[in-house]
């Protein structure tokens, strides 16, 4: 049986932050407390946790650091060096403003 591979696009593969993105609270009451936490789950001892618990809960998602062991993540999900991404959590790409205003105008002209 063939399998899909989104590697093999030649425009590249969609690559996001949808797991283990970070939120903070404004004004919490131990800032200090959020700044230790954020270091260390940005560390290469953190994301290797990390990465370990989605292997575990069969998410497969790589993290992005590339100085921890890979062996685990499926090579479905691997990060290849030959493949090109596209990171699309750049802000630029989240806003979804232009494509409201496509589908309000298309819309909008549909009705006339």
């Amino acid at each position: 049986m063939d399998e899909f591979d989104p590697h093999e696009f030649k425009e590249g593969t969609p690559l996001g932050v949808g797991i283990g993105t970070i939120g903070l609270i404004n004004n919490s009451p131990h800032p200090s407390a959020a700044c230790l936490f954020a270091n260390w789950f940005l560390s290469r001892e953190g994301q290797a946790a990390l990465q370990k618990e989605m292997v575990l809960s069969g998410s497969g998602a790589d993290s992005m650091r590339v100085d921890i062991p890979k062996e685990d993540v499926s090579p479905t999900y691997r990060r290849r060096d030959s493949a090109k991404y596209l990171f699309v959590g750049r802000s630029e790409l989240s806003d979804m403003r232009p494509i409201y205003k496509v589908v309000n105008d298309a819309l909008a002209a549909a009705k006339r």
